[in-house]
C-alpha cells in the first residue's frame, strides 16, 4: 500500500476521533462513516445526506469475532455469519445493550456486515471501533463509485476522504435475521435463497459460469479429466466456486484466468439460476463475456476446452437444465432468474422469474 493511502487512512482515523464524518471505498459502494457511539457525529451525517433522523444505519465492524459484542448470534445466525461473511451481505439482528439506543431507533434492532476492501478494513482496524456507514450520496439519489464521484457531491462537508473505487456497484444484500425465519429486506450480490439454506442447515454452494464467445462460438470445457466429478462427461462453461470474501465478478475473473490463461476485460452478469437437489442448494451466478485477452490454454486440468459453434450447442452432452438457460441467453434476453431441481440427473421442475 502507497504511503498517500496511509496518509489518507490516517487523516480519516483522527476525523472519526474527533467527531468528523469521512469517505471511503467499500467493495460495493463509497460509503461515509461516523463512529457508531459519536452521537454529535451521527447527527452530522444525517444532515449531510439529508437522510430523516429515523432511518438506521449499518454498523460495520472489523471481523466476524466482533459482531457477538455488539449483535445476539445463536448457532443459525452464526452458520450464515461463517459462510457469506465479510463480503456484501448486510444482517439484521437483535443488539445487545452496548449499542445506543439512537442507532437503533428504539427498535432493538441492528445492522451489521464486514467489508472485503483492504482500505475500509484498515480504516476499522485503526480506528478500533464500529462505524456506522452508509453509502456516500444524497438521500434519494444514486451512490458514488468512487472517491472523485463522491467528492463532487459532498465537497467540504466531509471531513477526510479515502481515495479509492469500488468494483461491485451493487448495495449489499440485506436480511432480516432478528426473527423467527429470514426475511429479504433488499436484493445483492449475496443470494437470498442460499442464505435461508445455510440458515436452516442444508449445504449451500456458491458458484460462478461464464460463456466467452468469439466468431459465433462459444468456448466449453469438457468434463472428463476427474474419476470424481458431478459434471463428468457433460460439457459446461467456464467457472467454479465463489471464495470466502469474493463477490460474483471478482470471482468468474479469477476463474476464468486459472482455467484458460485468458483475461476478462469485461464481462456482463446475465443470469442467476438456483438449483435444488435433495438436500443440497447452488446458486449459479451466470456472465457471458466476449472481450477478453491473452492466449488460450487448452491444458486445463478440469478437462477439454474447445470452442463449439453456436449452431452445435444444444447437439452436445449438457445437463438438461443448461438448456432452458442457455437459450434466452443465446437470444440475448435481459437479465433474469430461474429456479432448476433435480433428482439424480433428471430435471424435474424449472421456473423462469
Amino acid at each position: 500500500m502507497d504511503n498517500s493511502l496511509l496518509l489518507q487512512i490516517e487523516k480519516a482515523k483522527k476525523s472519526l476521533l474527533s467527531s468528523g464524518v469521512v469517505c471511503f471505498p467499500t467493495e460495493t459502494v463509497m460509503g461515509l462513516g461516523v463512529l457508531y457511539n459519536d452521537v454529535d457525529a451521527y447527527h452530522r451525517m444525517n444532515v449531510i445526506k439529508e437522510r430523516p433522523e429515523d432511518k438506521p444505519y449499518t454498523m460495520m465492524v472489523k471481523s466476524i469475532q466482533d459482531i457477538s459484542k455488539y449483535a445476539v448470534v445463536d448457532d443459525k445466525v452464526e452458520r450464515v455469519i461463517e459462510t457469506f461473511m465479510p463480503g456484501s451481505l448486510t444482517l439484521l439482528l437483535k443488539a445487545k445493550d452496548n449499542v445506543p439506543e439512537y442507532v437503533t431507533h428504539g427498535t432493538g434492532v441492528i445492522g451489521i456486515r464486514i467489508p472485503t476492501n483492504k482500505e475500509a478494513a484498515i480504516l476499522l482496524e485503526q480506528v478500533k471501533l464500529p462505524l456506522l456507514v452508509p453509502s456516500a450520496n444524497k438521500s434519494g439519489n444514486k451512490p458514488a463509485l468512487n472517491s472523485e464521484e463522491a467528492r463532487t457531491i459532498f465537497g467540504d462537508e466531509v471531513d477526510a476522504y479515502i481515495d479509492g473505487k469500488c468494483i461491485g456497484g451493487q448495495p449489499s444484500t440485506i436480511v432480516d435475521l432478528s426473527k423467527d425465519n429470514p426475511i429479504l429486506i433488499r436484493k445483492g450480490p449475496v443470494s437470498f435463497d442460499a442464505i435461508k439454506a445455510v440458515y436452516n442447515g442444508h449445504k449451500f454452494e456458491d458458484t460462478v459460469i461464464c460463456y466467452l464467445m468469439k466468431d459465433n462460438k462459444m468456448l466449453m470445457l469438457f468434463r472428463n479429466k476427474k474419476e470424481v466429478d458431478i459434471n463428468k462427461g457433460k460439457w459446461i462453461g467456464v467457472g467454479g466456486h465463489i471464495e470466502k470474501g469474493e463477490d460474483p465478478l471478482t470471482a468468474i475473473i479469477r476463474e476464468v484466468y486459472e482455467e484458460t490463461s485468458l483475461r476478462i476485460n469485461e464481462c456482463e452478469s446475465v443470469a442467476e439460476i438456483t438449483f435444488f437437489f435433495k438436500d443440497d442448494i447452488e446458486v449459479m451466478h451466470v456472465f457471458t463475456c466476449s472481450d477478453f485477452s491473452g492466449e488460450l490454454d487448452y491444458d486445463c486440468e478440469e478437462g477439454t476446452l474447445k470452442w463449439i459453434s453456436l449452431d452445435e450447442i444444444f447437439s452436445i452432452p449438457l445437463w438438461e437444465g443448461d438448456k432452458f438457460f442457455l437459450k434466452p441467453i443465446l437470444d440475448k434476453e435481459p437479465y433474469f432468474e430461474m429456479s432448476m431441481r433435480y433428482e439424480g440427473d433428471s430435471l424435474v421442475e424449472y421456473k423462469k422469474f
